[in-house]
């Protein structure tokens, strides 16, 4: 591994692998970059027996698995490091010559301050920010949460207790989307409050290994997409969807952590971070969107708080305990507002090498499952405009992929769209394609469905995912044919990723317009089915 300088001695920088000769040429992808901050006793490893993330950050690089996601990963330390002569600090957010601007995401896995001794003078809440512990400064939060209202977006876990207090507790938005101190009720490390998920496989097999291949199960909390661009179904968060289905088991652990459910986050808690004094949780922003994405919205947008949701549920398995159903990942979405997204993560232990060893070896598509959780995160928090890109890398790369002919100018946009959301299923999730879709579509308020009454239809996925993704596809046929034949008669393959993005753009006006024509179809469809019926049924 080398050493990256610029960040100090806890810049541990894991390169990532060389991995471009093995993803088809003329292919790309658009670059995000991680910055992931630890602490206590994280490392970056791969062991049976770490606190290890080597695993996941291997998933997250890994172009061969997801040609259309380039995700570079740097991993720093907090902890400061004691030798015999000096004592060098960790690192901090505002070391001389850092500059987090560089950064699209921060993913914190957070440890500090562990387990203090119950003999300690201290309440356990002032213990966690205790300076040997490495707390956050005001001047750190300042920074973090300036760059987080810009649109960085955040992942942070902890585990059991206060651990992770020291680093997470006073982050905006982070710091009441999961609990992190005493006075927010943690759960306890060994009482029959705490939050153990293990699941023993056989009858007096209560203490096998929290690292075997049995996972526990994991409760998706569904979606009502009512009202939005879609038609009325229930759905999971994105942050779940496999391509296996449902996301729906994690590696369990004896002791989790907790997230904060709905009704119970405090929307409007002092920040009492020196420097800064922007809301904690901003209503919504009237927008005005590209030309591409839908144009300025008409009309006045009411101002909605966006607020934080739980996205999954966890079941205690406590044999001194009955079954408590907590929150285990939690989700805010804040782009309306113009701020960055959160992901919250009851425990690292559903990342660890300790504790997926099991299934990396027995259990390889429960395995396959985690890994898209994880690139799941990455592409949550990315932007809408590094969304949107990402939608344009995918539906290149697939064409790109393809035998020559296989996407033709002479296609409709709907025998282009159908074409393009079939081979987008060989590297991308197809419950994830409308999540990419919807990116480059523009904002829609939702509208109640009366009480009682039937749901309020939109547009069927399948027809805007065709009509978006066709659109895309013909505009960047005749260029991804002239690269095709270019590499079929062994000339070198160059590609310009401004001029594709244009076509992105391009291609999403067209769709635009191409969707609008169907939806009017339909709504004339609908009128004559509507005036039959009152024909057939007068009043």
């Amino acid at each position: 591994m080398a050493v990256d300088v610029s960040l100090g001695r806890v810049g541990t920088r894991l390169e990532r692998s060389a991995r471009a000769d093995r993803v088809s040429e003329g292919m790309w992808a658009p670059r995000l970059r991680l910055l992931f901050l630890t602490d206590g006793r994280i490392t970056s490893g791969h062991g049976p027996m770490e606190f290890g993330l080597g695993p996941p950050i291997d998933t997250l690089q890994d172009r061969l698995a997801v040609p259309w996601l380039d995700l570079s990963v740097d991993v720093v330390d907090r902890d400061p490091l004691h030798t015999s002569s000096v004592t060098v600090e960790g690192f901090r957010l505002t070391r001389d010559g850092f500059d987090l601007d560089a950064y699209d995401q921060v993913w914190m896995f957070a440890d500090q301050p562990s387990e203090q001794p119950a003999e300690s003078q201290s309440t356990p809440d002032s213990v966690a920010l205790e300076e040997q512990y490495a707390p956050m400064s005001d001047a750190e939060l300042v920074v973090l949460a300036r760059w987080m209202d810009a649109g960085g977006g955040v992942f942070a876990a902890g585990d059991h207790s206060f651990l992770g207090a020291s680093m997470c507790s006073r982050i905006p938005r982070v710091r009441t989307m999961r609990k992190w101190t005493h006075a927010q009720g943690v759960p306890s490390l060994d009482t029959p409050e705490r939050h153990e998920t293990l699941q023993p496989d056989l009858p007096g097999f209560y203490d096998r290994w929290e690292g075997d291949q049995y996972p526990q199960p994991v409760i998706p909390v569904f979606q009502n997409l009512a009202g939005s661009f879609s038609v009325s179904r229930l759905v999971p968060h994105p942050l779940l969807c496999g391509p296996h289905g449902v996301i729906d088991r994690f590696p369990d652990h004896m002791h989790e952590g907790s997230v904060v459910e709905d009704a119970d986050v405090q929307l409007d808690l002092p920040l009492d971070i020196a420097g800064y004094d922007r809301p904690e949780y901003p209503p919504n922003r009237p927008v005005a969107t590209p030309a591409a994405v839908g144009g300025t919205l008409p009309g006045p947008v009411p101002l909605v708080r966006p607020v934080p949701h739980v996205v999954a549920h966890g079941i205690t398995t406590n044999r001194d305990a009955p079954p408590r159903v907590f929150a285990i990942v939690g989700a805010y979405d804040g782009e309306g507002a113009g701020v960055g997204r959160i992901v919250v993560d009851s425990t690292w232990h559903h990342w660890f090498s300790l504790n997926l060893g099991g299934f990396i070896a027995e259990a390889p598509l429960i395995y396959e499952q985690m890994q898209w959780y994880y690139r799941n995160i990455a592409i949550y928090l990315a932007t809408r405009a590094q969304r949107a890109q990402m939608l344009f890398a995918a539906i290149w790369n697939a064409m790109i992929g393809s035998y020559p002919g296989a996407f033709s100018r002479g296609f409709s946009v709907w025998e282009s769209g159908q074409r393009a959301v079939d081979v987008l299923g060989r590297d991308t999730p197809q419950c994830l394609v409308s999540a990419l879709v919807s990116s480059v579509m523009p904002p829609v308020y939702p509208v109640a469905a009366p009480a009682g009454g039937a749901p309020v239809p939109g547009a069927h996925p399948d027809l805007i995912n065709a009509a978006v993704t066709g659109a895309i596809a013909l505009e960047m046929v005749e260029q991804v044919n002239q690269l095709l034949l270019h590499r079929a008669k062994g000339r070198p393959v160059q590609i310009d990723q401004a001029e594709i993005i244009e076509q992105g753009w391009a291609g999403v006006a067209h769709g635009h317009h191409v969707l609008a024509q169907a939806l009017h179809e339909q709504a004339s469809a609908q009128e004559a089915l509507l005036d039959a019926l009152e024909r057939m049924n007068p009043a």
